[in-house]
């Protein structure tokens, strides 16, 4: 982990894959790691990344594929995910439902920050007339005082 990024690059994958299959339709700007580091506290970083590695390597542990997690297809993983959040062993049980609600932290949280956003710009929009009318009354006062500064320079002084 480096620069204060929540997780190392094989956690953030497995993150990014059980994001993908349990939020199909999140909009494409959705970053799940980058919202994972408001939701997480510093001290869950490594639990996390366990739990995340336990989950990569369920599939694989239950001779069920000879891939992990994040090389199965989006349905199969859900499938999966899903198998293991309702009756899977103690720690892996326990490991998708807890990455299944940081994910859902996650995404509300950037239904948040877009909702508050989308917000904003609504009232950024509101003023934009005010702006472009004051852009279009520029020209006009820059070529009527050059005109004044070129009388004044060259003829009429």
């Amino acid at each position: 982990m480096s620069g204060g990024w929540p997780l190392s690059p094989r956690a953030a994958r497995v993150f990014y894959n059980a994001a993908d299959a349990w939020l199909p339709d999140a909009p494409a700007d959705f970053d799940a790691v980058a919202q994972l580091a408001a939701a997480l506290p510093p001290a869950g970083r490594r639990r996390l990344e366990r739990q995340l590695r336990l989950l990569e390597w369920s599939p694989r542990l239950a001779l069920r594929s000879p891939r992990g997690l994040s090389w199965l297809a989006r349905a199969e993983r859900r499938a999966w995910l899903d198998r293991l959040e309702r009756g899977g062993v103690g720690p892996a049980r326990r490991a998708a439902a807890r990455v299944h609600a940081l994910v859902d932290a996650c995404h509300a949280e950037a239904e948040t920050r877009r909702s508050r956003f989308a917000a904003s710009a609504g009232a950024a929009s509101s003023a934009a007339p005010e702006i472009a009318s004051s852009r279009d009354r520029e020209p006009r006062v820059i070529a009527a005082s050059s005109e004044r500064l070129a009388a004044q320079s060259f003829g009429g002084a």
